[in-house]
């Protein structure tokens, strides 16, 4: 990428003394102006919305515009679920190959078992969350498995939430928050918490009347979506400040959230679109992209902002 080969271009510092001996101070002020430039136009090219489709079995992707939609940006994995993304690359879930995948941004580099699950009792990951260190992911049981964010070190069952059915997953301060949604065998539906390591679990942190799913932290908040009241919820990281209904996601299934910059985007796998709304809960636009995929094919959905941020989940 030029990234890349700007970056290897980039001399290190004790290259750097030699190269200005020779280049006169009016020359190498430009040159390394151009440099950085060149450097933060290729990072924002980076910069995309990007999402699961289970059904065709691609990873989709398009501007944060909504423009240039590519349905098919990389179309190796098989059952593509969750996804989420970082400033350097995309991790995604394949529930049929019962893996972890990555690749980079700019969609190549796909390398197929990034993490894999040991063993053939493990259950299949779904869902995924990610910090600077880790990756995360739930798996539709009462465990939330983690690895080192290079893919070593699997631990398939690192938290025990206690709970069935635990099927969104964040990371944000020093806490996992994950939605358990089971009314038949654990009721009520509820969101958990518990500590960084694994402990202090809390499987009642807030009780959700309705049917919680896939959720995400952004700053200060936790968002999940609500696919009985076709909605995305909020709270606080300490559980206060409940909103139920902060956006009304319309007539479908909201699957899957993200949020990005100064917007919460979101998957609807039953109308096929892709929904946005600004952080405040206003000026929704419920067909902010229109994919075309066939009936319960969307599923996660990442973006990645402009301006070089170091981190961006998404969710499935």
């Amino acid at each position: 990428s030029m990234t890349d080969a700007l970056a290897g271009a980039v001399p290190s510092p004790g290259a750097g003394d030699r190269v200005s001996k020779r280049m006169p101070g009016a020359l190498a002020v430009p040159v390394i102006c151009a440099i950085a430039l060149l450097l933060v136009v290729s990072s924002s090219a980076q910069a995309a919305i990007y999402w699961t489709d289970s059904n065709a079995g691609t990873i989709g992707r398009a501007s944060l515009d909504g423009s240039a939609v590519g349905r098919s940006f990389i179309d190796d994995p098989v059952n593509p679920w969750g996804i989420v993304a970082n400033s350097g690359h995309l991790f995604w879930t394949d529930v049929n190959r019962g893996t972890i995948s990555t690749a980079r941004l700019n969609g190549r580099g796909v390398t197929r078992r990034f993490v894999r699950m040991p063993g053939w009792w493990t259950p299949i990951p779904r869902n995924l969350a990610l910090d600077g260190r880790h990756l995360f992911w739930s798996h539709g049981d009462n465990f939330i498995g983690r690895s080192r964010i290079n893919g070593r070190k699997v631990q398939p069952r690192f938290v025990d939430t206690r709970s069935s059915a635990v099927w969104g997953v964040a990371v944000g301060g020093r806490h996992i928050f994950w939605t358990s949604n089971d009314p038949a065998f654990d009721p009520p539906p509820r969101v958990g918490r518990a500590r960084l390591n694994g402990t202090r679990v809390n499987r009642l942190f807030i009780k959700s009347p309705t049917g919680p799913g896939d959720m995400v932290r952004h700053r200060g908040f936790i968002y999940w979506t609500n696919s009985n009241t076709n909605s995305i919820s909020r709270a606080r990281l300490d559980g206060t400040g409940v909103r139920r209904r902060f956006v009304r996601t319309g007539n479908g299934v909201v699957s899957s959230v993200a949020v990005a910059g100064n917007y919460i985007y979101w998957t609807d796998y039953i109308r096929g679109t892709i929904g946005r709304a600004r952080l405040d809960g206003n000026r929704v636009r419920r067909s902010f992209i229109r994919v075309g995929s066939s009936r319960g094919g969307l599923r996660g959905i990442a973006v990645v902002p402009a301006g070089g941020a170091r981190s961006a989940e998404g969710r499935g």
